[in-house]
């Protein structure tokens, strides 16, 4: 304020001065023009202050705004951070529960394979017990018919002895009765002469019913020694294997063979270059009584009987199948020559065959061709 008057005394002064002296009006209109531009400076001054003042309130705002953007950035590098290592965590999470999941799937993979060959491995174990029960009725069948037939031989050769028994006895006596009447004729012999020669007469009958007797008592021993004879020959023709054999066509060359060995009821039998396998060597069991010339051919592989998958005389193919002691499996050897023979079915005395159509073994009636011979050579 005091600025303010002096200035105003000053100009007064200076007005007053140039009505007096005619340089003062120039030096007045100079600082006039000084004060026009001191006043213009003063407000672009002031102006600059303000703007100064807006520009450094700005600026702080600025400044602050910058912290917090700068506070609001660094809050979101370490959420940033933190999101990323949650990002990472969850990037491993899933990597190791894909890798899991890879496992699962491996495991899964892994168990449904084990769940097929389980049941694989039980469906051929329930095959396998079915043919067993087959194969287990079988065999009752056939112990129940041998238990049988020893009985009938028991009985036989029970009535036998009691055949025996009774010749022994009436032997006896016509031995005590032949003793009586030969003492009756010595004392009868000294009364009457005709008395001796009847005497002698029944003597001769009776040594002749004695030599009878004597001679039905031997025939009843052989006919109770062939019946031993047979019941051993039939309990050694049943348990004892006979020796073992290859069976070979003349026609090519090929031996029977059992497919791989397989123990499987009904198999074909096929024919294949000699190998030297068990499933290429049959035994040849002889049979007894009214199959005296008959053989059952077995596998010594499985034990399976050689058989035709027919029953009637049509064209069957040979097979194996438990023996059963049926007529299919029943086989007689026809010589042909030294090693050679035709082998032909009881059941309908058909001949085994190598079919010309597809090689498989058949039986056709009988002919001279030689797909129906055969040369057995023992092992």
């Amino acid at each position: 304020m005091e600025y303010v008057l002096a200035l105003i005394a000053g100009v007064i002064g200076f007005v007053l001065a140039y009505q007096f002296h005619p340089k003062l009006k120039e030096f007045s209109e100079q600082l006039n023009n000084e004060l026009q531009q001191r006043q213009q400076l003063e407000k672009s001054l002031e102006d600059s202050k303000q703007e100064l003042t807006t520009v450094s309130e700005n600026l702080t705002n600025e400044q602050q705004q910058r912290q917090q953007l700068e506070k609001s950035l660094e809050d979101s590098k370490q959420e940033l951070t933190t999101a990323s290592e949650k990002l990472t965590n969850e990037q491993q999470q899933r990597q190791q529960l894909e890798k899991s999941l890879e496992s699962s799937k491996q495991e899964l993979t892994t168990a449904s394979e084990n769940l097929a060959n389980e049941q694989k491995q039980r469906q051929q174990l329930e095959q396998s017990l079915e043919d067993s029960k087959r194969e287990m009725t079988t065999a009752s069948e056939n112990l129940a018919n041998e238990q049988q037939q020893r009985q009938q031989l028991e009985q036989s050769l029970e009535k036998s002895k009691q055949e025996l028994e009774e010749s022994k006895r009436e032997l006896a006596t016509a031995s005590e009765s032949l003793t009586t009447k030969h003492q009756q004729l010595e004392q009868s012999l000294e009364e009457s002469k005709q008395e001796s020669i009847s005497l002698s007469k029944q003597l001769h009958d009776e040594q002749q019913q004695s030599k009878k007797l004597e001679s039905s008592l031997e025939t009843a021993r052989k006919k109770m020694t062939e019946l031993s004879q047979q019941f051993e020959d039939s309990k050694s023709n049943y348990f004892q294997s006979a020796k073992i054999y290859s069976i070979k066509s003349i026609n090519n060359g090929k031996f029977l063979d059992v497919p791989k060995g397989s123990a499987k009821n009904n198999t074909p039998i096929s024919q294949d270059d000699w190998n030297g396998g068990k499933n290429q060597q049959w035994y040849f069991q002889p049979l007894g009584g009214e199959d005296n010339e008959y053989y059952h051919i077995f596998s010594v592989k499985t034990k399976k009987c050689l058989g035709i998958s027919t029953s009637d005389d049509k064209e069957g193919i040979l097979n194996q199948y438990q023996c059963c002691g049926t007529d299919n499996q029943k086989w007689k050897l026809v010589t042909i020559s030294e090693n050679n023979f035709a082998i032909q079915c009881k059941q309908n005395d058909l001949m085994l065959e190598v079919s010309k159509k597809t090689t498989k073994i058949i039986q056709q009636k009988p002919h001279d061709d030689d797909s129906q011979q055969w040369e057995l050579t023992e092992l």
